[in-house]
This record gives structure tokens, sequence and C-alpha cells, in this order.
């Protein structure tokens, strides 16, 4: 959807475009032609057409009917279940006997998607494009259904069954995506996951497809606040997400090796997040040195924090090392680039002789030092180990 209000923009800031003319009025009139100069992806006319269908006043009274008709659904699966039916019997929603009157005429799915010059698909619910932002579906099994590219921001989605119905492409950005079960005909290949919640839903190489989930992965400050806050009292999530909440998802279906790198960060993720909500479950020694691992390696994330954090280590020493530079005798007059030196050939454990310690202080800095270098050095191979398994 991003790409499609990209090119809206775009189409409104053409000069042949009338502010007063509906967008999808013109596009389908006058702009596939007369805006020619908008350069388009291969593809990216059709996929623009679908989804500006939905804003013309035709796709407007339709879209309203599909969001009144799926929260209908959803409604009924509550009506059964305080009329004493079993909790288990969920709603079934295959737009069959969906259809909807505009201007004195009856239309169904079908005959609206022919009313527009895009791509006509056949044997499923042509629902592509439509924008059902913030809507609330629970405990419903959706069948042959296409929800390609559709805009489900804020959406929640709750103990759903998918039946030969996709998501391909779709945005479900700070969504609640809980509980979806997909037969093996469904797919969410593509879906943008951004700052959402996405729980209890089994991973695997089918639904996923070749075109993985788009996610925010959480950041290193994000991270680092949470597992410091663990330290002293429990971690309560914060209403605006700021990365993709993976919880209690399955990842054993994930094979596909262009997949591997999707699994192993959900597995990761889920691992901290357990980690930094167990405030009373883990001992103050094991909630202290996960803040450890997360301080210099981003929890085996990164070699660039460690990278980082071992350079700031050789400053702090180059700056002792300058400051106090009568505990070590130096072949020629020194500067901070000379100190700054010393500290690496000691911390990677060279030691070219040129410069060494004299006295009791200087001779436990440059101890001191050598140690914090040999643990840094085998967190770098550790971690190299660990980058190297992701892979795979």
């Amino acid at each position: 959807m991003r790409i499609y209000d990209f090119y809206k923009s775009k189409l409104k800031q053409h000069k042949s475009f009338d502010k007063d003319v509906n967008i999808s009025d013109f596009w389908f009139e006058k702009g596939v032609n007369e805006a020619s100069d908008i350069f388009f992806n291969n593809g990216e006319p059709d996929l623009f057409g679908l989804a500006v269908r939905w804003e013309s006043d035709f796709g407007k009274v339709c879209r309203q009917k599909v969001k009144d008709y799926l929260l209908l659904k959803s409604s009924k699966r509550y009506e059964r279940k305080y009329e004493g039916f079993a909790p288990f019997e969920y709603t079934d929603i295959d737009f069959t006997d969906f259809t909807f009157e505009y201007k004195g005429v009856h239309y169904n799915l079908e005959s609206f998607a022919k009313s527009f010059s895009t791509s006509q698909i056949s044997g499923l619910a042509d629902l592509r494009g439509i924008d059902l932002q913030g809507i609330q579906l629970d405990s419903c099994i959706i069948v042959n259904c296409m929800f390609a590219y559709a805009d489900f921001k804020d959406s929640h989605f709750q103990q759903l069954q998918w039946k030969n119905t996709t998501f391909t492409n779709s945005d479900f950005t700070n969504a609640r995506f809980y509980s979806v079960r997909m037969d093996e005909h469904s797919s969410i290949n593509g879906v943008n996951f951004t700052n959402a919640f996405v729980n209890a839903i089994d991973f695997n190489d089918k639904n996923l497809g070749d075109n993985p989930i788009k996610f925010n992965k959480i950041s290193y400050w994000e991270l680092l606040k949470l597992s410091m806050i663990n330290l002293f009292r429990p971690v309560k999530d914060p209403e605006i997400r700021k990365h993709t909440l993976f919880q209690t998802n399955s990842i054993t279906g994930i094979n596909n090796s262009e997949l591997i790198p999707l699994a192993y960060y959900i597995k990761w993720f889920q691992h901290v997040y357990r980690m930094v909500h167990r405030y009373e479950a883990l001992p103050f020694k094991i909630r202290l040195q996960f803040f450890f691992e997360v301080l210099f390696t981003k929890y085996w994330q990164s070699f660039s924090v460690l990278g980082v954090v071992s350079l700031i280590i050789n400053l702090i020493f180059s700056g002792v090392y300058y400051f106090f530079g009568n505990d070590f005798i130096f072949s020629k007059e020194y500067t901070f680039f000379d100190c700054f030196y010393y500290s690496i050939v000691t911390f990677t454990t060279l030691g070219y002789g040129d410069i060494h310690p004299v006295g009791d202080f200087g001779q436990a800095l440059v101890i001191l030092e050598v140690l914090l270098g040999y643990v840094t050095l085998g967190l770098f191979i550790y971690l190299l180990s660990k980058k190297i398994e992701a892979k795979f």
C-alpha cells in the first residue's frame, strides 16, 4: 500500500489532474494515458488500479458493504456462543451470499470487479487492494478469498482459519495477528508486519512462499533498555510498538534456505522476549548476565555492537595511557595516537615490545586490557559461529 500512496501522490500532482475529479474516475478514464510520463514498474499500473477502484463512489459503497458483511459474520459467532452453542463453532466467510445495491442495481464482487479495467480472477472473491484498516475479525473461517495488496493497518485478527485464501503483500502494520491457521493453499507471502503483534502462527515454506514477510527488528537501544529495566522490575509492553513482536510462533515448517534467516530471527526474538518478561522467575545473576550479553553483542546478534564496544574500551585505555605516561616507557615523545596504538597491540595481545609498562599500576592496566582483549576476541569467534549457524 505504500507504493499505492506514492503513486497516488504523484498522480494528484500531475498537470492533467483536476482536484475536483475523483482520483479513481480520473485514473480509469484518463490517467492510464495522460499520466504516461509517471514511471511505473512492470505490473504496477494494474496494482494501482486494483487499489484505486475502491476510492470511486462505486468502490466506496462496495468497500463499506464488505466491511459490514465481515463484521456481521464475525458477530454471529458471539451470538451463537451466548445462546449456548459450542464455543468452537466458527462462522464461514466466503462471499457467495454477498450482494450490495448501487444506484438501484444489485451487484456481487464478481460484477463489481468486472466494472473496472483491471486484471480479473475467477474462483476467488476478488478483494485485492481493498482498504480495511482497523477491522476486527474473530473466530471465523475465511474461504476462497483473494486479499492481495489489501490494507489492514491497525486491524485485529484473532482465532481465524483460512482456506484457499491469500493475503499476499497485504499491509498489517500495527496490527494484532493472533492464532491464524492457514491451509496449504493459503498465503501470507510478502505481508508487511511492521510494528505488528504476531502470535501463535505456524510459519512454513508454503504460507511464506518465496517472498518473506516484512518486519522491523528490535533496536539495540530498545533491547538494552528492556534488559536494564528487567534487572530491577518487571517489563511491561509499550502501547506503541517500535518493532514487530513475535510470540509463541512455530517455525518448524521452515526449511527453505532463503527463509532460514527469518526463522532464526523469530526464534531469537521469542527467546529474548521471554528473558525480559521473566523477572520473577529468573535469579538476578541470570538477568545480569543477560544484560551484559545484550550490552556487548545485542544478545549474539551484532558484530557492529561488539566492534563499537571494543573501540570504546581501546579509547578508554588510550586515555589512561596518555594521562599516566610516566608509568610506561615510550621509545619517543608520545602522542594520543601512540597511546591508541599501544592499546590496540595490547588488546589484541600482539605486544611488539616498543612500549612497555613500568611499575605496578602500569602492569595492572596492561593485565586488565589483555584479559579484556582475550574475552572480546573470544566473543567475536563465538558470535561468528552463531552467525554461520543462522545461515543453515
